[in-house]
């Protein structure tokens, strides 16, 4: 069943998967799955999807990964048919699955509402579904992130594709920062904004083009920044423009984006990006990291400190009243949690406290926290946070300062962009490819002597494999003497469909020289208000 606004909204839903498989099969799997996603966030309707029975709405949230996936699962198979090398994402998706059905199975009572009707309980049902939704939302970009790209030269075709795509849709960015944001209204005659005093900052409008919140736009460019300055470094043209020319611009529309927490990202993360060594980035990611996963326990006994309070109602009184509705709503949800710590209250507006009038929340956190628990939020954050340690870990093992720099400012991105969740609500899964990248090539590095991609043999050569089994050894012959070697098998073999040159089984990967550092030319979880943000710190 479709659930949209217009015609033309479902024809660009509808073609969204045609469309990145085609790109899947038309160009090298990596880039076109990256062309698949980013198309689809940056261009897709918002608000529209598809029910389909008991599978959870398809929208662009998840759809143009399905997608892709079912693309990768013909195109390269032996990537994405896999086991996770990282073997903790396994963990994270039994996680899931326990606190969809821990949620269901502790909330089976009726709650009374503020108008009067009951809110009903839930149901083991309610528990799968729940747990799907995670799954195709976070767990399914995280891994793809992982399987895809494996290589830091892959990693390079991300932040190009990113790059790339945000100076395009500068474009966009800049008509609705003149005239107001209008595209989403013109191209789907409707739009999706809520609130339209929220698009008026800093004395002009805030552009959103086609994404869910002029929040989520300002992030995006923030990512894009930090790809490019990452290309810079590593002298990495962008559609033919110099890097270093790509950079200002971005850091120009970032400005043009008219968010305070994303502008304050930027000139804070600069710094960083040009003059940090990776190991000072690494330190610096793996502190904001630990501020996340203690951020609910810091909220309750130390955040937000007096001396903040007073000095927004001296500076800026509007924003204070800002700041103290929302924490206030966030006081409440705490207090509620507090009765369902581990699994939440669970979805239908259950997770609201009936002691707050309005039921608006901005913060990913906090939503989390009381749809699904302690459980839900670190099976939520943890997958974006677990890569930066992981990162930081395996640093060392780069022979090239430069991919040691590119991991450390990768590490850097994500971190801002997951601090972000804390004010600000999830509006696109990219942060989640972006993490599943960096662990992918993180453990690729460490992984690169393997068979193909890591992840166990190819299940393609066991069958290959199979005559084979039934002969012990081979004869050769060599001048009159004979010579036995061992027949090759799923674990050793001489070469593979899926290894380039000198990636041969069994024999040692080269360390890249530094000419090499040099890129050859030829060579982006919970349904509802989880993806809605009311405004920025």
């Amino acid at each position: 069943m479709w659930s949209g606004h217009s015609t033309t909204a479902l024809l660009a839903m509808l073609l969204c998967v045609p469309v990145s498989m085609f790109l899947v099969f038309a160009m090298r799997p990596v880039k076109g799955a990256t062309m698949a996603i980013l198309g689809s966030m940056l261009l897709l309707p918002e608000r529209a999807y598809f029910d389909i029975g008991p599978i959870p709405n398809l929208d662009k949230f998840s759809l143009p990964y399905v997608a892709v996936f079912l693309a990768c699962c013909l195109r390269c198979p032996g990537r994405v048919l896999r086991l996770p090398r990282e073997r903790w994402m396994i963990l994270i998706v039994i996680g899931i699955v326990v606190g969809g059905l821990g949620t269901a199975l502790t909330n089976p009572e009726a709650l009374p509402s503020t108008n009067g009707e009951a809110i009903r309980g839930l149901t083991p049902r309610d528990g799968v579904a729940q747990a799907l939704r995670v799954l195709l939302d976070v767990v399914l970009p995280l891994v793809l992130g992982a399987a895809l790209f494996t290589k830091v030269k892959e990693g390079e075709e991300l932040f190009l594709a990113i790059a790339s795509a945000a100076v395009l849709y500068s474009v966009f960015l800049l008509y609705e920062a003149r005239m107001s944001p209008q595209m989403h209204n013109i191209v789907y005659g409707y739009s999706p904004i809520v609130t339209w005093g929220q698009t008026y900052r800093w004395g002009g409008h805030r552009p959103n083009v086609f994404l869910a919140h002029g929040l989520a736009l300002a992030i995006f460019v923030y990512v894009a920044l930090g790809c490019a300055v990452t290309l810079a470094r590593r002298r990495r043209p962008i559609l033919s423009l110099s890097p270093g020319f790509v950079s200002f611009y971005l850091a120009a529309m970032l400005g043009m984006c008219r968010c305070t927490a994303s502008i304050i990202y930027g000139v804070v993360s600069l710094p960083l990006w040009l003059y940090a060594s990776p190991g000072t980035m690494t330190r610096v990611a793996r502190v904001l990291a630990l501020v996340v996963l203690a951020y609910p326990a810091l909220r309750v006994d130390v955040l937000p400190p007096d001396g903040l309070m007073e000095w927004l109602l001296e500076t800026a009184p509007d924003r204070h009243e800002s700041m103290a509705f929302r924490l206030r709503a966030e006081d409440l949800v705490l207090e509620h949690v507090e009765q369902k710590p581990w699994f939440g209250w669970g979805s239908f507006g259950r997770n609201y406290s009936p002691k707050d009038p309005f039921g608006i929340l901005d913060g990913f956190w906090i939503i989390t926290l009381g749809l699904s628990g302690w459980v839900g939020f670190y099976n939520v954050f943890l997958p974006l946070v677990l890569p930066v340690f992981l990162t930081s870990a395996r640093l060392r093992k780069f022979k090239s300062p430069a991919d040691r720099r590119f991991l450390a400012t990768t590490s850097v991105i994500l971190v801002v962009a997951t601090v972000d969740l804390l004010p600000n609500g999830l509006f696109t899964n990219l942060v989640y490819l972006l993490a599943g990248a960096l662990s992918g090539i993180s453990a690729g590095h460490r992984a690169s002597n393997r068979d193909g991609f890591g992840g166990g043999p190819d299940p393609r050569l066991w069958i290959a494999a199979l005559p084979e089994l039934f002969v012990s050894e081979r004869v050769t012959q060599t001048g009159g003497a004979t010579r036995a070697s061992p027949s090759p098998g799923p674990g050793r073999r001489d070469t593979s469909p899926l290894e380039g040159p000198g990636e041969r089984s069994g024999e040692p990967v080269p360390e890249p020289s530094p000419s090499s550092d040099r890129p050859r030319r030829d060579t982006l979880p919970i349904t509802g208000p989880a993806r809605s943000s009311r405004d920025e710190t």
